[in-house]
């Protein structure tokens, strides 16, 4: 996230970080790395999808 905002390439973006962690610090750690959204695996289609529209729509 930080090289991509970095570059300005996410400036028009948003970057949806996936993590095999979770945890309210390892979302913290993605917000403060420069991502819009955070999900942590195991999840379900239905979270993608309704994260993915949050940020698009």
């Amino acid at each position: 996230c930080r090289v991509i905002n970095d570059l300005g390439l996410g400036k028009n973006v948003p970057i949806i970080m996936l993590s095999g962690k979770d945890g309210l610090f390892e979302e913290m750690r993605g917000k403060i790395a420069g991502a819009t959204g955070f999900i942590s695996k195991p999840f379900e289609p239905s979270t993608l999808i309704h994260t993915v529209e949050k940020y698009v729509s």
